[in-house]
């Protein structure tokens, strides 16, 4: 199973409580060749970015996945939209409401008459009409 976290949960804000950023993943612990190491190695190898080259935040969580030691795929969804399929492939894998993929601050948004509260369906048909809408970036372990 995916592991999908968009921006406001993601890995451009791993940081420990006195807020220096990590190393590594949160529970990864080196030199110990334990199941759970070997699942995070496992998944920071397989490691999807979709990526907006002008946004800070998504220009961090490469830097920080770079910092990792991973070489993630960068599927930069502006020139590449994600399809209908994929997207809401993403929005079902996520443990958390699907108005965590929408960039409430564009325009688009308001035009589009997304809220908070609109479902899974309404957002990714919205998305992949506008992809400036998804909020980035969206890593996907």
């Amino acid at each position: 199973m995916a592991h999908v976290l968009p921006s406001n949960r993601g890995v451009s804000q791993a940081k420990t409580a006195a807020g220096r950023k990590k190393s590594r993943p949160q529970g990864y612990n080196t030199g110990v060749n334990s199941p759970l190491d070997k699942k995070i190695e496992t998944m920071m190898h397989n490691v999807t970015i979709y990526h907006n080259p002008r946004c800070s935040n998504s220009r961090g969580a490469l830097k920080i996945l770079g910092e990792w030691g991973t070489a993630p795929q960068v599927v930069e969804y502006l020139h590449t939209p994600l399809d209908g399929d994929t997207l809401r492939a993403l929005l079902d894998a996520y443990d958390g409401p699907p108005s965590d993929f929408v960039r409430f601050k564009e325009a688009a948004a308001q035009e589009s008459g997304l809220t908070p509260e609109s479902d899974a369906d309404t957002i990714a048909r919205a998305i992949v009409a506008q992809p400036i809408l998804l909020q980035r970036p969206v890593v996907v372990l």
